[in-house]
């Protein structure tokens, strides 16, 4: 196990994800998939530009109001290891 560095340090001690591996080239063993949004408060001459929800926003108050938001960034990982990469890596 090792500490997620960063953000959440101090908060959460041990994380470990499971690998990922191709086994014999043919079945695969999948990994923790990681996935990341990243959201913006549209205007409405915006709302045909982007894939749009709704999301409740919290003000410098403390107060949440309902807004729409658009994607503009989505970030999917997959963890592997690196014989997975590299089958000559495995003799």
């Amino acid at each position: 196990s090792r500490s997620h560095p960063g953000l959440y340090t101090g908060l959460v001690r041990n994380i470990d994800f499971p690998l990922g591996e191709k086994v014999s080239g043919v079945s695969e063993k999948r990994g923790a998939i990681i996935i990341k949004a990243a959201w913006k408060k549209l205007q409405s001459f915006e709302y045909l530009k982007y894939h749009k929800s709704q999301a409740l926003i919290k003000d410098e108050a403390g107060n949440c109001k309902l807004a729409i938001v658009g994607l503009v960034g989505l970030h999917v990982v997959s963890k592997i290891s690196d014989n997975s990469l590299n089958p000559r890596a495995r003799a």
